[in-house]
């Protein structure tokens, strides 16, 4: 095919829950090979025809910048080079193999000079005195050809493994290793845990790319057998046509599925989104803004590394469920933190959470959940949202806060009644409360309100006191 021509294998989702019920089929293309220094030769025998006929450029071509950043050079605002093919720059280099490193990998039009890049380094240096090696892959990963960058990724992965070798030889441990990959950064440092053969001791997936890769064998995209701990922030997972660019099957250890996992408050991607940049040859920049919902994968993560605010995501087996406050229990396998310190939780599995719109993003999350009286007579009207309201019935919401306002004491409850239609089919004018829980989900505790029949009446407020905590 043509260098400059452009094809990609679009899967539809199989389920609702991303989990694909077989192996998407890879396309037929002649098997190629090519070989260079070092990095030794590729081909495109399945599964890696997923490029569909491309195959890595040549080192030379794709100039890849390998940036050490410490806050020993920090300091100087600098940064140095290392080289796979030098190991004296690793060894003659700030580089400390004492301490851990963080590896941060692009996407697809991006490059190291990408400013979310930039705002994620100096949030690990604040963390801890970390090596953070920033990979430039920008040549490689340019507009408009995606195909020759899900080709490239596997050359550049093989360069930083020898990097890594090479750190390895000098007395690092790889379980001090953690890659952080957005979108085809993502399936990259899958990779180099391939080549590694599992050790690393984490990956952080951020919107794992889904075109070329969605339901795909797991040799050649981001799976948990890649490292000793693999998390996944989804957040961009609608099928590509509807302008998502992120996986949605589960790929980690755990999976964090944001908002749902498919697309982002405050973000309005559509068609005219991730991909449709390359649909029309290359005309602006997937990775700056076009793909609001896929770059927040990498601002969300950013903000968990030094935020005190938990980002909690709760097991659940939808999405819906979760919005309605159905599982903010922490049963039956417990919670999880979505982002850098997801790692400290035993949990595993897909998670959900609620963000904001804008930073900070992260919120608390807290069910109300009423109980309806068994004597009361059935309506239609509102207390949280527009509910069918009938006795004996459990009425659940979900309510998010931008902080943790702390031991709740009073809620307030208000009820109005359907108006109708041509003055049919009104509501009752009264409806009986058994009792009423707000459940503080981020904290683990329950409080309750009222135990005992009273009755609201349409438009009127009513101020409960809490009768316990649990």
């Amino acid at each position: 095919m043509s260098r400059s021509g452009f094809s990609i294998i679009i899967v539809n989702h199989s389920t609702t829950d991303g989990v694909c019920e077989k192996p998407a089929s890879s396309p037929k293309v002649e098997i190629k090979s090519v070989c260079y220094p070092l990095v030794g030769c590729f081909d495109d025998k399945p599964p890696f025809n997923n490029a569909v006929g491309e195959l890595p450029r040549s080192p030379d071509v794709l100039n890849v910048k390998f940036r050490l950043h410490t806050r020993v050079i920090e300091a100087s605002k600098t940064f140095e080079y290392v080289d796979y093919r030098n190991a004296s720059s690793v060894t003659s280099s700030h580089y400390n193999v004492t301490k851990p490193l963080k590896v941060i990998i692009h996407g697809f039009d991006n490059n190291g000079d990408s400013p979310w890049i930039a705002a994620m380094k100096d949030a690990l240096l604040k963390r801890g005195d970390f090596n953070v090696l920033v990979i430039d892959w920008g040549e490689g990963a340019k507009l408009p050809n995606y195909n020759a960058a899900v080709a490239n990724l596997r050359l550049v992965g093989t360069q930083i493994k020898l990097i890594l070798d090479i750190i390895v030889k000098e007395g690092a441990d790889l379980k001090h290793v953690h890659l952080i990959g957005h979108s085809l950064g993502a399936h990259m440092a899958g990779y180099i845990g391939l080549l590694l053969g599992s050790a690393i001791g984490r990956i952080t997936g951020m919107d794992p790319a889904e075109p070329d890769f969605q339901c795909l064998p797991t040799l050649i995209r981001l799976d948990p057998g890649d490292a000793i701990f693999v998390d996944v922030i989804h957040t961009n997972g609608e099928p590509l046509v509807e302008g998502g660019a992120g996986l949605f099957q589960q790929c980690g250890h755990v999976d964090f599925y944001v908002n749902g996992g498919k697309t982002q408050p405050g973000c309005n991607d559509g068609l005219s989104g991730a991909f449709s940049s390359l649909i029309h040859n290359g005309v602006g920049s997937v990775g700056d803004g076009i793909s609001c919902s896929h770059a927040r994968s990498h601002e969300v993560f950013t903000e968990s590394i030094n935020t005190h605010c938990p980002f909690t995501g709760f097991p659940c087996d939808d999405y819906d469920k979760f919005t309605k406050g159905e599982c903010l229990t922490c049963e039956p396998g417990g919670c999880s933190s979505m982002g850098y310190f997801s790692e400290d939780f035993y949990s595993h599995g897909r998670m959900f959470l609620k963000t904001k719109a804008s930073p900070p993003y992260c919120v608390y999350h807290y069910a109300i959940i009423v109980e309806t009286s068994n004597t009361t007579k059935d309506t239609k009207g509102t207390i949280f949202a527009d509910e069918q309201l009938h006795k004996r019935d459990t009425i659940k919401t979900l309510v998010v806060i931008n902080e943790d306002i702390g031991p709740i004491k009073t809620l307030l409850l208000k009820y109005k009644r359907f108006g109708g239609y041509l003055g049919l089919w009104k509501g009752e004018s009264t409806f009986s409360i058994q009792k009423a829980q707000v459940i503080a989900a981020d904290a683990g505790e329950k409080f309750e309100f009222k135990f005992g029949e009273f009755e609201l009446n349409h438009n009127e407020e009513k101020m409960l006191e809490v009768n316990g905590q649990h």
